[in-house]
């Protein structure tokens, strides 16, 4: 969101953002050092949302259509993320990796709940095809879908404590993935 105090149609008012009213932004950018590579001003509703995929799976394949059979990797929120999405991407030769929130169309039923697990640091995956679903158990749950990671593949991923202690624990790729990503919205999140 792109703080506008002008008088225009494209401004919207999203009341949880930090900028409150604005002119909001769809924005692919490089995750290693934060530039846009592409980015799209949201005019409001369109014709040009796929019913499917709805706004957001519309958003990521206007802006990942450069990138159709190349193999990139890419991350994104749980706004955009959806199975749906991540296998339409997959057969355009896209990898994908995000957030996703477990009411989701096509999100494992075995999975949604609000404490499936039990200890911080604990984990869970299912995995359908190249499709992962995985929640992880950090400060509150986390769930992440992704093409582009085996359940069998794990890391190291660091536990932060509040009193400033950090302990390593195992953790399936995606969650990596999404932490290494996580700390370079260096254009901010308003």
């Amino acid at each position: 969101m792109i703080k506008c105090q002008s008088r225009t149609s494209l401004k919207q008012y999203i009341p949880q953002k930090p900028v409150k009213r604005g002119i909001k932004v769809w924005v692919r950018a490089d995750s290693h050092n934060g530039y846009f590579s592409q980015f799209e001003v949201y005019q409001g509703k369109g014709s040009n949302t796929t019913p499917e995929l709805g706004l957001g799976g519309s958003v990521v394949k206007t802006l990942t259509r450069p990138l159709v059979g190349k193999h990139h990797h890419i991350f994104m929120d749980n706004f955009f993320t959806s199975p749906a999405l991540l296998m339409d991407l997959l057969q355009d030769g896209i990898y994908a990796c995000g957030t996703v929130r477990s009411n989701r169309r096509g999100f494992p039923q075995d999975l949604k709940g609000k404490r499936i697990l039990k200890n911080r640091g604990d984990f869970t995956v299912r995995q359908s095809g190249q499709l992962t679903a995985t929640v992880w158990l950090d400060n509150k749950q986390v769930q992440v879908m992704a093409t582009m990671s085996s359940q069998m593949r794990e890391g190291l991923s660091e536990l932060r404590h509040t009193d400033t202690t950090v302990r390593e624990v195992q953790a399936p790729t995606s969650i990596n993935y999404v932490q290494q990503v996580d700390g370079r919205s260096i254009q901010g999140q308003g």
